[in-house]
């Protein structure tokens, strides 16, 4: 084909106004990809740092370590930007959790393994050590593969630096909840130990001098002391010293039941059974009181361990009868209701008064009327709370009754199915 228009160029200056625009015309080109680039990136880079944002919201929340590393994880898959997460396992070895591991990196880690430096280079890799004080739980590793497989990446190695930092600073901040934690606790345990050995020590103290003082009179005084007074100090003894083993009892037994690495030896329980052979045994302590007794006509069954039910109902009916005044009556009953066992022991005592009620299931906590009355270690409901709280069953307090006096205290429990009760 002809061409439609043609130019010549007859003089040498006829040369410059095309070179001229060519080279106005490249250098625009130029100019205007570099613009678009920097555009680009800076699209990316703003899109990166919405993403540490993103990130930095998320360690902010008290997350813990396994937490903390589900997000390391995330964030490294969602974006690939030549970056792999190293995680120590239960062996102490370092092993690739996220990302696409090399074996570029073995070298890197094991430079920066040994040190306390938060960033080390070797080479073309980025090694970010995560932990805390002197534990590294883990390596961030930046580079050491080629950027085209990654070719939306735009400045990873500060991206991998500031999610690094991030992290360092979430595991930092869990290390020093877990230190305030323990303290916390340490310092519970403290003012535990210090409660306790106050309340052992008086307690014992009573019994013990009791104890010693009826034993002394009868060493001393055998010969002269009529039949009468022989088998009172012997029936003190007898007295103070089942007080004392009912005391260390209970101390056992909370113990166990606020462990929980102790197991308890759980199995089918009859209530009524349990209820007969526990009130049998506090027959001695009624003195002129009445015990009335009224079970289910249809046995319940539930699943506890025999000796910590007979401590625990034996705590609050002995509760009961200490609060109770001579020629009254102190109540039991058993019943199956809304597919629970319902155990309530009432009795006709001087009740207890309403900004005490919340307080008569903590450990040691005796109210005025008791310290001024009863003897105790203030650790009998306390038992029975911990108990049917193991075994998922609820116990509450009402006082006083509808003679302006008395309390009742209510059990419910959880009655065994039929098939694992046979």
């Amino acid at each position: 084909m002809a061409p439609v228009f043609s130019f010549s160029f007859s003089r040498p200056t006829d040369f410059l106004a095309p070179a001229v625009f060519m080279v106005c015309s490249v250098a625009s080109g130029l100019v205007s990809g570099r613009a678009r680039d920097r555009e680009i990136e800076a699209l990316l880079a703003r899109a990166q740092l919405d993403d540490l944002l993103d990130t930095s919201r998320l360690l902010q929340v008290g997350l813990g370590i396994a937490e903390i590393r589900a997000v390391l994880c995330g964030e490294v898959d969602r974006h690939g930007q030549a970056m792999t997460l190293y995680w120590r396992d239960d062996a102490g070895q370092m092993q690739a959790v996220a990302g696409i591991a090399a074996a570029v990196h073995t070298a890197a880690m094991a430079r920066i393994a040994g040190t306390l430096i938060p960033t080390l280079r070797v080479g073309t890799v980025d090694c970010h050590r995560l932990g805390y004080d002197e534990v590294t739980l883990g390596v961030l590793v930046c580079g050491g593969m080629s950027q085209r497989r990654f070719p939306q990446a735009v400045d990873a190695r500060g991206y991998a630096e500031g999610l690094a930092r991030l992290a360092n600073l979430a595991l930092t901040r869990e290390h020093l909840s877990e230190q305030l934690t323990e303290q916390r606790t340490l310092a519970r345990v403290d003012q535990f130990q210090s409660a306790l050995l106050m309340a052992v020590s008086h307690d014992l103290r009573s019994p013990l001098t009791a104890i010693g003082t009826a034993a002394a009179s009868l060493a001393e005084f055998s010969a002269t002391i009529d039949d009468q007074t022989r088998a009172e100090l012997v029936q003190c003894i007898g007295q103070e010293c089942r007080r004392l083993d009912r005391l260390t009892t209970n101390l056992m037994q909370l113990a166990r039941l606020e462990t929980p690495a102790i197991a308890l030896n759980v199995g089918p329980l009859d209530v009524n059974s349990s209820l007969q052979h526990c009130l049998h045994s506090l027959l001695p302590e009624l003195g002129q009181r009445q015990l009335a007794l009224r079970l289910s006509d249809a046995a319940p069954v539930i699943c506890a361990e025999p000796a910590l039910f007979e401590l625990a109902i034996g705590n609050v009916v002995q509760n009961a009868i200490k609060f109770s005044p001579p020629d009254s009556t102190v109540t039991l009953t058993s019943a199956i209701s809304a597919g629970s066992c319902v155990i309530t022991i009432s009795d006709q005592g001087i009740g207890v008064a309403p900004d005490q009620q919340a307080l008569v299931f903590r450990r040691f906590h005796r109210t005025d009327a008791g310290r001024a009355r009863a003897t105790g270690s203030g650790l009998g409901l306390a038992i029975a709370r911990s108990f049917v709280e193991a075994v998922g069953g609820t116990i509450a307090l009402a006082s006083p009754g509808q003679d302006g006096n008395s309390t009742t205290v209510t059990i419910t429990l959880p009655v065994l199915e039929q098939d694992n009760a046979a």
